[in-house]
């Protein structure tokens, strides 16, 4: 048997998250400056009894920006071994963050090197 370790690749994903940035605003009623946090800031125009008139209220709302993220999937290794290796006597002998473990015979050895290349994985083997 012979050790095969193979590199887990990177993918981008793009991912949806709620944009964060300082917001500020002058109320001119209050004369004074508002701090917010969010995505935007919105204005309602409400009737203030009270003072008999409309007013402006400002109003934070959420904005959902795409991010591009890399991550490291070992899945896509793991969906290829099942799809092309699912009847061998290959077998996965231990997994990592960055590096699954194959445990391969060696009259497989060819076969098995030549498919990782040709789906351009990054491997080392160890004797």
């Amino acid at each position: 048997m012979v050790l095969v370790s193979v590199n887990i690749p990177t993918t981008r994903i793009t991912e949806k998250v709620k944009e964060k940035k300082d917001l500020c605003w002058y109320d001119p009623d209050a004369k004074k400056m508002l701090y917010f946090n969010g995505g935007k800031l919105s204005f309602d125009y409400k009737y203030d009894e009270k003072d008999g008139k409309y007013k402006v209220v400002p109003k934070v709302e959420d904005i959902e920006i795409n991010k591009l993220v890399i991550k490291k999937d070992k899945n896509i290794i793991l969906k290829w071994f099942s799809k092309e290796y699912l009847s061998t006597s290959i077998l996965v002998q231990d997994e990592h963050d960055d590096v699954i473990i194959f445990e391969v015979p060696k009259d497989e050895l060819d076969d098995f090197l030549h498919t990782l290349d040709r789906n351009r994985f990054e491997y080392s083997v160890e004797k």
